[in-house]
């Protein structure tokens, strides 16, 4: 029986705390629509618009549905929840141990 998306990133976040960021991202990859672009309708470098056409215009610009989304695993609590596992502690000091 496979598990559902859901239930896989339940049992990866309670014991690590580790989650994943989602941002939008213009559809050609030329950057992402954070920070001081967060707000653009469209991207300054190729023109592509932020949100699709189709959706906006049937949800008559109610439902802002983003072309392309990327996912970010932050590092910090990846490594917390690395120090927190005795085995990988031993693991990630060998280097120190016997250099």
């Amino acid at each position: 029986e496979v598990s559902s998306l859901h239930y896989v990133k339940k049992m990866i976040v309670d014991p690590t705390s580790v989650k994943s960021i989602i941002d939008h991202r213009c559809i050609n990859s030329c950057g992402a629509f954070i920070g001081l672009w967060a707000d653009l309708d469209a991207c300054p470098t190729c023109g592509e618009p932020h949100y699709d056409q189709k959706q906006l215009q049937w949800s008559h610009g109610c439902t802002k549905v983003p072309h392309a989304v990327f996912q970010t695993i932050q590092i910090n609590p990846q490594l917390q929840a690395l120090w927190r596992e005795q085995g990988s502690v031993k693991s990630m000091r060998y280097r120190n141990d016997w250099t």
